[in-house]
C-alpha cells in the first residue's frame, strides 16, 4: 500500500510539473503588448493613451517637424506637450503647443471584423518674443481609426486658426494607413504613409504654405516601451528623401 501512495503521489506531481511547465511556455509564447504612440508619424489616431501611460518622443533632423514631445495618460483622456500637432514648417515660429486629447464613443459598423474607435483634441500654442513678434494659435481636430485585419486607416480634419505669419484659418485633413507584420525576433515593423491635405495660410508669406504633405516610412515596435519611426520620404514644405530618413524614437513609462 505505501508503494502505491509513493507512486501516486509521484504521479501526481509529475502532472502538476509538467502542468506549470506548460503554462510557462504558452506564457512565454505571447507576443509582447506594445506601449505605441496614439499616432502615426503626424497624423493623430483615433486612440487615446491609457491611464498613466507616460511617453517622450526624441527625434533627429528638423526640417520635418516631427520633433520631441510628451504624452501623458490621464482618467480623462490624453495630455500632449510640445506635440508640434500643427505641423508648422521651419519658415513659420516654433512655440511649445498643449493639446488635449479625449476618446469618443467607439463607431459601430456592425461588422463585428470591423472596429473604428474615434478621439478628438483641441490645442492651443502661444508665443510672446519681447520687441518681436507674438501669436497664439489654437487647433481643433478629430480623428477616427479603423482596424481591419491587421490594417488600420486613420481619418483626421482639423481647423487651425493660425495667428502666426501664416494669419489664417487653415483646415488639414490628415489620410493615413498602415499594416503590422507578424512577430518577429526583432519585434514587430509597421509600414505607414500618410497624405495631409493643407488649405489656407497668406501666400504673400510663402508660396509654399498651403503645400499638400506625404510621408511615408516604417514604424518598428522594437520592444514593448521601445518604438522606433523612420520617415524615408517627405514632400512638403521641405522635401526630404532619406535613409534611414529623418528618425524619431519613442519611449514609454
Amino acid at each position: 500500500m505505501k508503494t502505491e501512495n509513493i507512486q501516486r503521489t509521484l504521479a501526481a506531481g509529475s502532472v502538476a510539473v509538467a502542468g506549470m511547465l506548460i503554462s510557462s511556455a504558452v506564457l512565454s509564447a505571447e507576443p509582447p503588448r506594445y506601449h505605441e504612440p496614439t499616432r502615426h508619424f503626424t497624423v493623430e489616431r483615433g486612440a487615446v493613451a491609457e491611464n498613466r501611460d507616460f511617453m517622450v518622443d526624441l527625434a533627429t533632423g528638423n526640417a520635418l517637424d516631427v520633433g520631441g514631445g510628451v504624452r501623458l495618460g490621464l482618467p480623462v483622456g490624453e495630455l500632449l506637450l510640445n506635440s508640434a500637432i500643427s505641423r508648422d514648417n521651419d519658415n513659420q515660429l516654433q512655440a511649445n503647443e498643449a493639446t488635449f486629447k479625449f476618446s469618443l464613443p467607439r463607431i459601430n459598423t456592425g461588422n463585428r471584423d470591423i472596429r473604428i474607435n474615434a478621439a478628438a483634441y483641441a490645442g492651443l500654442a502661444h508665443l510672446d518674443i519681447d520687441e518681436g513678434d507674438d501669436f497664439t494659435n489654437v487647433v481643433i481636430g478629430a480623428a477616427a481609426t479603423a482596424l481591419v485585419q491587421g490594417v488600420m486607416f486613420t481619418v483626421s480634419p482639423e481647423i487651425e486658426f493660425a495667428d502666426d505669419q501664416r494669419d489664417d484659418t487653415i483646415f488639414n485633413l490628415g489620410l493615413a494607413a498602415a499594416y503590422t507584420f507578424d512577430e518577429t525576433g526583432f519585434g514587430r515593423f509597421q509600414p505607414n504613409i500618410e497624405y495631409v491635405l493643407v488649405e489656407g495660410g497668406d501666400d504673400d508669406f510663402d508660396k509654399d504654405v498651403d503645400d499638400d504633405l506625404i510621408n511615408l516610412g516604417v514604424r518598428w515596435l522594437f520592444k514593448e516601451n521601445v518604438t522606433l519611426d523612420f520617415i524615408m520620404l517627405a514632400n512638403g514644405p521641405d522635401d526630404i528623401t532619406s535613409i534611414p530618413g529623418v528618425i524619431r524614437l519613442n519611449v514609454s513609462f
